[in-house]
């Protein structure tokens, strides 16, 4: 094949894609007329007359009193738009039993249908519903289609199209035969059974992030016929939070081989069942807790339990050695140390299920000393928190490198002394690393980057010099500053380049304007690279995905979030006001519902709303000098408006403590623009160099203009290069230019 040919087999693969996942329009999708005579077709279809519950199907009544039937209209909390009494749900599984379905599964023409239901998994020998399961279901058949479930006597293969669909929770019940289809790589939640064979597809659900928050994702594959090895992939899975597990049930099947567990593995809140296999060697320390989901195997054999063997009088020896050299005598908290009782009884100690010291704390008063090395022999500790107290001196023994299971660290507000152990980069599994306010020196190791999981690390407040390592900058505002107000450099940080077009960045920008996105912890940085950002995906310099839920974002979603090549939009649980662009309408089920139960509707807003933008002719200005800020609305004012312009500094949330009035800007009556003149202080600034500075602007019945980012540059300091300071000011004059939050 030449290289030409090879190209063009390409780009008809790339765009067959494209064209095979991309949303129809809402054009030339028939009918609420066509949908009642599709409903219709599929009834008889199905036996309806036999059906236990029919209510309302074949009447005059509106579709959506139809039982099982759901629809956008009117009286609904989900304003539909286009979408106006177009059938979205069919669900047959009605009152907990059996409905007596009778047939094979009908194709009608529903092009807004997202939910299809026929059976349960308990129901699924009970229903007749028979056949094959019809090619093209999840894409040209049904293209909205996101829950499918299906229970009955199904047979054949599972259609191998199905990794085409935009389907995210897929459950099957039959005698199938074949293997499971590859690429099924957004489905979150996925039970099949019965009949499959062949081996567990790797990348099955990788890209769903772990379910939702009303429903755990999952793989349930228990009870067919797969062999072959459980992929390393599925132990990388994670739940949605701490009280809606991920899934993985493949019990009763024929695997083998050993159970993944390599450093980052079983990580999340997760539930296996995995009994009833060839599974061999050892049930991983973080499933310990699951072993009756694990064991027995085929031929009633046990897996042992990893560390099973280790002798927990080590760990007696080493709390006796920490008690002796802090003072234990003294503690005021030191509850039974030193005794023949339970270390699990011992103040502050904390034990896994062998009998091995898992968490540690010590503090309160008389606590002095120094921190002795036995600590290192603590091998299986998790948590560890020592201070806070300024009797704690010395330094952090590098025996606590010995502590790779280490996954909370806090020795905090003490006088300890010396360097941070570059040792602390053997602890791979670390989370959480607090060691501000002590008298720490030398330079931040690099190490500290080795783990994956770090998401919290406070050096602040000790006598550390050097840089911030490349590797660790995303926390340099819990690093900055350091005693006397010192502030460490970042490594790199002007020769850092972002690959994410400027772009694409600049929406996501104008996105967390609008939104007061996002926490604190989601690094969303404009001197950060968008791939450090919490909750944003990319491929091939474009962001492709965004996920952010409850994250307490306001405000109204920008249009322009549409011009991101998004394949997925999270951002439920949140308290946006407002509509979901048209352009974003597919993603209405990833948006909604809000965190007070409301559904955002699919729209645009009505153009007789007043709206108002901020601007100003220069976005960079030099202390001492001034820059006219200019608040302009949609259409002339009925009266005189008052704009009253407050600034907060940073990129983050703009609700902070730190809000203070600039001035005000008065659009006065029967026109539409205003003006003030904003004049830059010492005051602006937090220290030398530069500060990003947010202007919003508020009036009348607290709603909100549009929002203005400003860089103060101190006098002493030149400015960007030429070249670098025209892009910044394209890109962030399009950012501000083209956000508007509209008063709602």
């Amino acid at each position: 094949m030449t290289i030409i040919s090879r190209l063009t087999a390409a780009f008809a693969i790339v765009l067959f894609t494209v064209l095979a996942v991309a949303p129809l329009p809402a054009e030339g999708q028939g009918s609420p007329e066509s949908d009642r005579a599709a409903l219709v077709e599929f009834y008889h279809a199905l036996d309806g007359d036999n059906w236990n519950v029919n209510d309302g199907w074949l009447s005059d009544r509106p579709v959506w009193e139809w039982a099982g039937v759901e629809a956008c209209y009117y009286h609904t909390s989900l304003d539909c738009g286009d979408m106006e009494g177009r059938v979205t749900k069919i669900d047959l599984y009605l009152r907990g039993s059996r409905n007596n379905v009778n047939g094979s599964i009908p194709i009608v023409d529903l092009p807004f249908l997202n939910t299809l239901i026929i059976g349960n998994s308990n129901l699924r020998k009970e229903e007749n519903l028979y056949g094959r399961i019809p090619r093209g279901l999840g894409n040209y058949v049904y293209p909205r289609l996101r829950k499918l479930h299906l229970y009955g006597n199904l047979t054949g293969e599972i259609p191998s199209d199905l990794r085409r669909s935009r389907i995210t929770e897929l459950r099957l019940g039959g005698n199938f035969m074949g293997e499971i289809p590859s690429g099924l790589v957004t489905v979150g939640s996925v039970a099949i059974c019965c009949g499959l064979t062949g081996t567990l597809p790797p990348d099955l659900g990788s890209l769903a992030g772990g379910g939702s928050r009303y429903v755990g994702g999952g793989i349930w594959l228990g009870g067919n016929n797969l062999s072959g090895e459980i992929p390393s992939e599925y132990a990388t899975r994670t739940g949605y939070s701490h009280t809606v597990p991920y899934t993985i049930a493949l019990g009763n099947n024929n695997l083998t081989g050993e159970i993944p567990n390599e450093p980052g593995h079983w990580q999340g809140h997760i539930q296996v069942t995995l009994s009833g296999n060839r599974l061999t060697g050892v049930i991983p320390r973080r499933l310990r807790e699951q072993e009756h989901k694990i064991n027995p195997q085929q031929g009633g054999r046990n897996l042992p339990h990893e560390f099973q063997a280790v002798d927990p009088e080590t760990d007696r020896a080493a709390l006796e050695a920490i008690y002796d050299a802090l003072g234990g005598e003294n503690w005021t908290r030191g509850d039974n140390w030193k005794t023949d009782l339970p270390l699990s009884e011992w103040s502050g100690v904390g034990i896994d299920d062998y009998g091995r010291v898992d968490t540690l704390s010590i503090g309160g008063g008389g606590v002095a000393g120094e921190i002795p090395r036995e600590i290192g022999n603590l091998r299986h500790l998790r948590e560890l928190r020592i201070g806070s107290t300024r009797s704690i001196t010395g330094e952090i023994p590098r025996e606590i490198g010995n502590l790779t299971l280490l996954e909370t660290l806090q020795i905090r507000r003490t006088n300890l002394t010396g360097e941070i152990p570059r040792e602390l980069g053997n602890s791979r599994f670390l989370r959480e690393l607090r060691l501000e306010d002590n008298n720490l020196t030398g330079e931040i190791p690099r190490e500290l980057g080795n783990s994956q999981f770090l998401r919290e690390l406070w050096l602040r407040e000790n006598n550390l010099t050097g840089i911030i390592p490349r590797e660790l900058r995303r926390f340099r505002n819990r690093i900055n500053p350091q005693q006397g107000d010192q502030i460490l450099p970042v490594e790199g940080a002007e020769d850092i380049v972002d690959p994410v077009s400027a772009a694409d960045k600049a929406v996501l920008l104008a996105f967390a304007d609008a939104t007061n996105c996002c926490p604190q912890g989601y690094n969303w940085s404009s001197t950060l690279p968008v791939r450090e950002w919490r909750g944003v995906t990319t491929s091939a310099n474009r962001v492709t995905g965004l996920s952010v839920p409850h994250a307490g974002l306001t405000g109204m979603i920008p249009p322009e979030l549409a011009n991101l090549p998004l394949e997925n939009l999270v951002l439920y649980g949140n308290s946006l006001t407002g509509v979901i662009p048209d352009e974003l309408a597919e993603f209405a089920s990833t948006i909604n519902p809000q965190a007070n139960g409301r559904h955002l509707r699919v729209g645009t807003a009505s153009p007789s709303e007043l709206r108002i933008i901020l601007s100003s002719e220069s976005l960079s200005v030099t202390e001492g000098e001034s820059v006219i800020l200019t608040a302009t609305a949609n259409r002339p004012v009925t009266e005189d408006l008052t704009i009253t312009l407050t600034r907060a500094s940073g990129l983050g949330s703009l609700a902070t403590s730190d809000d203070y009035t600039v001035s005000d800007i008065v659009i006065t009556s029967g026109q539409i623009e205003g003006s003030t003149r904003l004049f830059a202080t010492q005051d602006d600034l937090d220290g030398e160099g530069s500060e990003t500075l947010v202007l919003r602007g508020q009036w009348a019945d607290d709603k909100q203009t549009s929002t203005l980012r400003l860089t103060i540059w101190d006098a002493a300091v030149p400015a960007l290069p030429f070249v670098g300071a025209l892009l910044l000011a394209c890109g962030l004059y399009v950012m501000g230019r083209r956000k508007m939050l509209r008063p709602h």
